[in-house]
Parts: structure tokens; sequence; C-alpha cells
């Protein structure tokens, strides 16, 4: 078993790869010079292109929503 520093349940994509360029709002695999659609067996992880998601802004209350009369 290979110990990972990274997450192992993210899922290999184009836009996390090293290799990965992006122009003009196309990526581009920067081993095969096409056009990214699948990773490849050269796909290497970069965490600095990973973005994380962003949650859900919880919503706001008032003190009133909370009283019981």
């Amino acid at each position: 078993m290979t110990k990972t520093i990274f997450d192992p349940s993210v899922q290999p994509r184009c836009e996390y790869c090293f290799h990965c360029a992006d122009k003009g709002g196309t990526l581009i695999c920067g081993k095969t010079g096409r056009a990214a659609e699948a990773p490849c067996r050269r796909y290497l992880y970069d965490p600095t292109l990973r973005k994380p998601l962003q949650h859900r802004r919880l919503p706001s209350y008032s003190p009133d929503s909370f009283r019981i009369d």
C-alpha cells in the first residue's frame, strides 16, 4: 500500500494536473499538446491548482426567531 501526502479521494482532473495549462479558456496538456479531455497516464497532481469548494453561507436569524411566546 502506498502512502500519499494528499487526500487519495481526489479524483484525477486535468485542471489539477501539473502539466496542464489554460490557454484562452481551453485546457491544453503540456505533455501531449492536445486539448485535455480526460486525465492521461502523465497526470501529476498539483495541489496548488486546486481551489477549495465554497461553503454555503448560513442564513442570518434575528433574536425574535428564537423567542417563544
